[in-house]
């Protein structure tokens, strides 16, 4: 360094460290963004399947029990469901979009509110008290036990609602059997 300032040599090396320094941040704020960005698809699907799961949840709870060869309330496809509820019918449905499928859930106040998905194949499946799952439910000897959307052509969950057991008032709930014990007299 000279007494009257800076030399053009060290001028020119300073603004070169600059330049390096602030293409550094901003190769550093692409690398992460790159990064970021399947993390954040990953976590919005999760966060679609956890919102429809929900409203599933929310749709089934205190209904049923649905099967027997008594009980004709509930009918189920792949595409829809449906079953009788406060005094009119409340039901689901999966719509295929060109986005995605849609599932629209008609509650008890009548009002729809639907979830767009990711995937395109996505269809109801039903869950039996023998833990067979069936693409349709017709209630034909044996209970519903949960209702599942899942991916058309993989068969992964996407959501799933459990119905709530009804037991007579005597029963002995196992966990891990999933129903009541005989009870010695």
């Amino acid at each position: 360094m000279a007494d009257d300032g800076y030399t053009l040599a060290e001028a020119l090396a300073a603004m070169t460290v600059l330049g390096l320094a602030i293409g550094g941040l901003g190769l550093a704020v692409t690398a992460i963004s790159v990064q970021q960005r399947p993390a954040e698809v990953a976590h919005d699907d999760l966060a679609r399947g956890a919102a429809v799961d929900l409203a599933l949840d929310r749709l089934l709870d205190g209904q049923g029990p649905f099967g027997g060869d008594a009980d004709l309330a509930f009918s189920g496809s792949p595409q829809s469901l449906s079953f009788a509820c406060g005094g009119g019918v409340c039901g689901a449905r999966i719509d295929e979009a060109r986005r995605g499928a849609v599932v629209t859930i008609s509650g008890r106040d009548g009002v729809s509110a639907r979830w767009p998905l990711k995937t395109q194949s996505a269809r109801f499946a039903y869950v039996d008290d023998r833990g067979a799952r069936r693409s349709d439910w017709t209630g034909s000897g044996s209970r519903l036990r949960a209702v599942a959307i899942e991916q058309g052509g993989e068969g992964r969950l996407i959501a799933l609602a459990r119905l709530d057991v009804d037991e007579n008032r005597g029963c002995l709930f196992d966990a891990v059997v999933g129903e009541c014990r005989e009870t010695a007299p």
